[in-house]
């Protein structure tokens, strides 16, 4: 393997309403749903998808109609989780940090 390899991320994990779960780092393949993130129609459909890859990375036999089942607070914390883990947290935010950090991967 390559070198690239080790710039993948690493998960973190998070606790749940039913224990603990990894939550993955998004890939490059997924920048287009930060591109989302920042349009209000667009945004809802972007967290889903979001919420939807990460899991599916820990859980990949997951259907689409349980994910669409999470409880909202569970949903809340996913959400979180994925901000945190693509370094887009509270503690790294900045105005317009989504748009900073893109420009900074797209160089």
């Amino acid at each position: 393997m390559s070198r690239v390899s080790q710039l993948m991320g690493k998960p973190i994990q998070i606790e749940l309403s039913d224990g603990t779960w990894d939550i993955h780092p998004l890939k490059t393949k997924h920048l287009d749903l930060f591109d989302k993130m920042e349009d209000p129609s667009k945004k809802v459909e972007a967290i889903k998808e979001m919420v939807k890859i990460t899991l599916l990375m820990t859980e990949p036999e997951m259907t689409d109609g349980e994910i669409e089942e999470i409880c909202f607070a569970d949903l809340m914390k996913i959400q979180e989780a994925i901000m945190k883990v693509n370094g887009l947290d509270k503690e790294n935010a900045a105005p317009n940090k989504i748009k900073e950090r893109l420009a900074q991967i797209k160089k």
